[in-house]
């Protein structure tokens, strides 16, 4: 028994240690690592680990839920569920002598269980129920009075409250949710960090070299169908493709990850622009690989008062995508070093010289005197066996190939318009 529990507690040590080197490549935080060894030593099929990331430089909270599955007595990260909220923000007032201000930071400090006793469990639940019936009363009174902020309360702090909304209310909640709260589950094999699908969660692209997995039969070609793994005459083989990764949102509202092709070079995108600095090859290099992560970067960009800050990003396949601070998103076209030339689609003018002129007023006078009359044509149309007789579409045809053929220095060949007519 003791050599069996020191085996579990050596294979439990070892996977411990690939998986802590898993979650920092991930960039995962570190606190997904708190209970990971003792859930382990329990040998459940499937365990979750949790953890937080913030940023300094904006209220945004990344949450991290990590679940790993045992296969073959070794934990695998599966997958990884990100969660990014954003700080609601909400300008308060006051309503009579409700001041919406308390109000919130009466929701942000409810009485906590951590705090009941045997001792003070009564005198507990009768301040729990004096706060949540207070509450209650609150809300109802700013539901009506000053629905955006009602709802903004609602959705921040998610009280235990019972309060009816009618659709305009509930619409109103959804959005305020959907701006600030945004959720997806990632499968291991896009190998993502957290910064990643936190860009991904805001709707811009990742570039990832992924592998692919095909069945191959003793030539090498890809076969396709069923129940492959069964089949001993073919092989596995395992090949690595580059692509951009975004979220593409569905008909019915979820969303799934999606291949995007294009812009494979990001350096050399970027030093068509007439950015500060694009002559530093490791400043471009170092701007490509943020992009590449699916990081907005900001460039300087010089104009008549100095320079200017614009905000580039990965915007797949047609290129990079440019705005200003604001994040207004801006033609490209203006930052280019050389300026596309502009197209003419007016009809080109032909002019002519005036001896062509002179020949072409005799050849055209030629064609003239040789038509002939009414009658001629009326006589030779009846006459079937006459060689030199042809139909008026054909007279037409070939009226316009002397017409080509006079000005075929314009450009035109006179076969082609044949052709063509």
């Amino acid at each position: 028994m003791d050599n069996v529990q020191n085996e579990l507690e050596i294979n439990v040590g070892h996977n411990l240690a690939v998986l802590e080197d898993t979650v920092r490549i991930r960039q995962l935080p570190e606190t997904v690592l708190d209970t990971l060894p003792e859930q382990m030593a329990t040998g459940k099929p499937e365990i979750k680990t949790y953890g937080l990331v913030g940023f300094e430089d904006v209220s945004t909270v990344i949450g991290i839920e990590a679940t790993f599955y045992l296969i073959e007595n070794k934990y695998y990260l599966n997958r990884t569920q990100a969660t990014v909220a954003k700080e609601i923000e909400i300008t308060h007032g006051k309503i009579g002598d409700l001041n919406t201000a308390d109000l919130e930071s009466r929701l942000a400090n409810p009485p906590t269980a951590e705090f009941r006793t045997s001792e003070n469990s009564t005198e507990y639940d009768l301040a729990l129920e004096n706060y949540q019936s207070k509450i209650t009363q609150d809300l109802l009174v700013v539901q009506k009075e000053k629905p955006e902020i009602f709802n903004r309360l609602i959705v921040k702090y998610h009280p235990d409250v019972d309060i009816q909304m009618d659709k305009t209310s509930l619409d109103r909640q959804a959005r305020i949710d959907a701006d600030h709260n945004k959720t997806f589950e990632f499968s291991d094999y896009y190998k993502l960090t957290t910064m990643e699908m936190f860009n991904l969660l805001e709707g811009r692209a990742v570039y990832k070299t992924l592998k692919q997995y095909n069945f191959v039969d003793s030539e090498g070609n890809i076969v396709e169908g069923d129940n492959l793994k069964n089949r001993p005459e073919l092989r596995q083989v395992s090949s690595k493709f580059d692509t951009w990764l975004k979220l593409k949102q569905q008909p019915n509202g979820s969303q799934v990850i999606e291949f995007v092709g294009g812009l494979r070079n990001v350096e050399s995108q970027l030093v068509k622009f007439n950015f500060q600095d694009m002559d530093d090859a490791n400043y471009v290099d170092k701007l490509a690989y943020h992009i590449r992560k699916g990081s907005e970067v900001v460039v300087k960009f010089p104009n008549a008062s100095g320079s200017s800050n614009l905000i580039v990003a990965a915007n797949p396949p047609e290129g990079l995508k440019i705005a200003n601070m604001e994040g207004k998103v801006l033609s490209p076209v203006p930052f280019l070093k050389i300026q596309p030339e502009k197209k003419n689609f007016s009809r080109p003018v032909v002019t002519s010289s005036p001896d062509r002129q002179v020949k072409n007023e005799e050849s055209n006078r030629e064609v003239v005197d040789n038509q002939p009359s009414q009658a001629q044509q009326h006589t030779g149309s009846q006459t079937n066996g006459n060689e030199n007789s042809q139909s008026p579409s054909q007279g037409v045809l070939q009226q316009v190939r002397s017409f080509f053929s006079r000005n075929r220095q314009v450009g035109e060949d006179n076969n082609n318009i044949s052709r063509k007519i």
